[in-house]
């Protein structure tokens, strides 16, 4: 454990390295370019922290909740089987469209139905699955399920959810770090050959050699999830046969709420935007999030086209600078 007086001196030290830093690349670089790759530095130490301070909070309910999991193997509601999710794509044959549908403020009833009639490939996440059903008025092919939350059980019980497990149509894609809760009142819908399992990875910076352990213990896939259930779903889609992807609802901006507080406001970035006639939030983890899906898509850019459908937030107003175009919803739907 460091101490106090420790910690100073260490930060004193990586102060004056940074100070140095920052000047070699005013000089190499010019000042607003240093002041860009100042910027991404701060993103990407600010999505390490948040990373940090995930798995710090959370790990230690995650091993609990696999525990139980791999314990309930005995029970009859637990589908004891190893499977793949499987789409008639080729890659090659064609273009292979998906949707993908997360929680965000953009992604609403109303807007949803502007896509009805879209009979490809649909994935959402266990936030948006009711209002994908109530908006597309069709049960999604892929739910995924990344949270550990018991919470969330609450968003499992609606009619047309439980309708959608017993149909033999929505296929859920569950991490192993899932509440037991939320796991039992799946399976005891859903038939076990629609239930899939994955391990949620965790990188071996924050816990050395879990992943190897976890696949040891439970012999299931080890899968990053991008650490959000709408990054994940995106390369879930692509994994399927997917070649173009529109996302809706994964715009991780907040709308601005006079509900906040000034210490829950001071935290987040506001982006003000005249040119769009659009203010709103970011916070830190969307912030990082935002930055992994950029990341994702230009990796992945010369095998999938993905495009954003959401006409509000950090992928709109950013859409001349990024590899992400935006398509309105009724050209995406009507297009298909």
């Amino acid at each position: 454990m460091t101490t106090q007086e420790e910690f100073d001196a260490l930060k004193l030290m990586y102060k004056s390295e940074l100070e140095s830093l920052c000047l070699r690349m005013q000089e190499d670089l010019g000042t607003l370019e240093a002041a860009e790759m100042m910027s991404l530095y701060s993103m990407n130490v600010q999505k390490n922290l948040n990373n940090t301070v995930t798995v710090e909070s959370m790990v230690d309910e995650w091993l609990d909740n696999i525990h139980s999991n791999m314990r309930a193997q005995n029970l009859p509601w637990w589908p004891v089987k190893k499977g793949k999710l499987k789409y008639p794509f080729r890659r090659n044959d064609g273009q292979h469209p998906a949707l993908i549908i997360g929680a965000g403020p953009s992604c609403t009833v109303p807007k949803l139905r502007e896509l009805a009639g879209f009979t490809h490939l649909t994935i959402c996440t266990n936030k948006s699955l009711e209002r994908t059903i109530q908006g597309l008025n069709v049960f999604p092919d892929v739910c995924v399920i990344v949270d550990s939350d018991p919470n969330i059980l609450a968003q499992l019980t609606p009619d047309c959810i439980r309708d959608a497990m017993e149909s033999g149509i929505t296929k859920f894609l569950i991490a192993t770090q899932c509440h037991p809760n939320v796991v039992k009142w799946i399976c005891s819908f859903t038939p076990e050959e629609n239930v899939f399992f994955f391990h949620a990875s965790i990188p071996d910076a924050f816990m050395p050699n879990v992943n190897h352990m976890l696949k040891t213990f439970w012999d299931v896939p080890v899968m990053d999830t991008g650490g959000n259930a709408g990054i994940f779903s995106i390369h879930v889609a692509k994994e399927m046969g997917a070649n173009i992807i529109g996302l809706m609802g994964l715009e991780h901006s907040h709308k601005l709420d006079p509900k906040w507080k000034d210490e829950e406001a001071l935290l987040y970035k506001i982006v003000y935007s005249p040119d769009n006639h659009q203010i709103f939030a970011v916070t830190p983890s969307f912030q990082g999030y935002i930055n992994t899906i950029v990341s994702w898509v230009k990796q992945h850019r010369e095998e999938v086209r993905v495009v954003n459908l959401s006409n509000f937030g950090w992928f709109y107003i950013m859409r001349d600078k990024i590899p992400m175009e935006y398509m309105s919803r009724k050209e995406f739907g009507d297009t298909w």
